[in-house]
């Protein structure tokens, strides 16, 4: 597995950039009574590695992306609109950057404390940028640069904003002549102020997917919630323009795991980059067990395992029209890459 999860990230890796992605077809529709309830996974806590979530005690708590079930039956994209303020959806939101207040793109974030924000290397410090940061420290509470996070935005619309003032990232040592390590695509973002005691943060949960039954357990259990740049698609465009209201894919899984990377198969395009793959643990709370950063694509099906031959929409080509590819699969990374940082950060508030 090893070898192939080498030779497939080397050949194949596709990083989301803002409005790059992919979308993995759908193998059938289901009632929301049974789409979007979660088997909660039962794997004890462990207070070494792992991290606890908050939700307020004001905010109830809901397996629904949605307050009804009214929108129970989907087409072949899984994903449907998160139009809850329940927790957890509402500790997910979107990273904007702006220059002059002029909002220059977007990707998915996640609360993970009460000022902290868990999103990718890439929406920090992209390729375009030599992997440098796009704010430079010192410079976020007036500089022409900024990052903003925007939890629970629905329509467009969020009750709070806060500023991004500090952050620490896995591509650091990145660059055009030492290319970054896909498994180092994390990034952790500190905010001005404590959004997370308003919202909740998530916990996370360092797994060992070397047991098999792990794996067996989150098989269709995932759930993946990110802002991506064409959706809501035409089915749902009434609740806003593209990247204005969240997408969600519930009941997906992780298939394979090796060197700090998870290959899964919850629908997502770019502006989802940065989104958390979350599941329902026996404890009755959400947690994170993988970040989302990209894809992995092939025009020579023949390339991948028989699992992974699936057509799929890929990133947009120069007209802004979407293409297919024959064979495709989207990765995450492993809590493991960023736990201790993460920790680290939580703790220093």
């Amino acid at each position: 597995m090893k070898r192939f999860l080498a030779l497939l990230l080397s050949s194949f890796l596709v990083v989301i950039i803002a409005g790059y992605g992919l979308s993995v077809r759908a193998q059938s529709s289901s009632p929301a009574t049974e789409r979007f309830t979660p088997t909660p996974i039962a794997i004890p806590f462990n207070p070494a590695t792992d991290s606890e979530t908050y939700r307020p005690p004001d905010r109830e708590q809901s397996d629904l992306p949605f307050s009804d079930d009214s929108r129970a039956i989907i087409g072949r994209d899984q994903r449907v609109p998160v139009l809850s303020r329940s927790f957890p959806w509402s500790a997910i939101g979107r990273v904007d950057w702006a220059v002059d207040g002029e909002e220059l793109g977007q990707c998915t974030g996640t609360l993970i404390s009460p000022d902290v924000v868990l999103t990718n290397s890439h929406c920090l410090a992209p390729e375009e940028a030599n992997y440098q940061p796009i704010i430079p420290r010192g410079t976020e509470q007036n500089g022409r640069i900024q990052i903003l996070f925007k939890p629970s935005l629905i329509e467009g619309v969020s009750t709070r904003t806060a500023m991004v003032i500090d952050y620490d990232y896995g591509w650091k040592s990145a660059s055009e002549a030492n290319p970054p390590d896909p498994a180092d695509d994390w990034a952790l973002l500190k905010l001005d102020q404590p959004l997370g005691n308003i919202y909740g943060y998530l916990g996370w949960r360092i797994l060992d997917f070397t047991q098999p039954d792990v794996i067996n357990q989150l098989n269709n259990q995932l759930r993946l919630a990110g802002y991506s740049g064409e959706f809501p698609t035409e089915q749902y465009r009434q609740f806003g323009a593209e990247n204005e209201t969240a997408g969600v894919h519930v009941g997906c899984s992780i298939q394979e795991v090796g060197q700090g990377i998870q290959l899964h198969n919850c629908d997502s395009m770019g502006g989802a980059s940065g989104s958390t793959l979350i599941a329902l643990f026996e404890d009755g709370n959400y947690y994170i067990v993988g970040l989302h950063r990209g894809s992995v694509s092939s025009d020579e099906p023949n390339n991948f395992p028989p699992a992974y031959r699936e057509v799929c929409q890929v990133r947009r080509d120069e007209n802004r029209q979407y293409v297919t590819t024959p064979a495709c699969r989207n990765v995450s990374v492993e809590v493991s890459q960023w736990a201790t940082q993460a920790a680290a950060m939580r703790g220093s508030q």
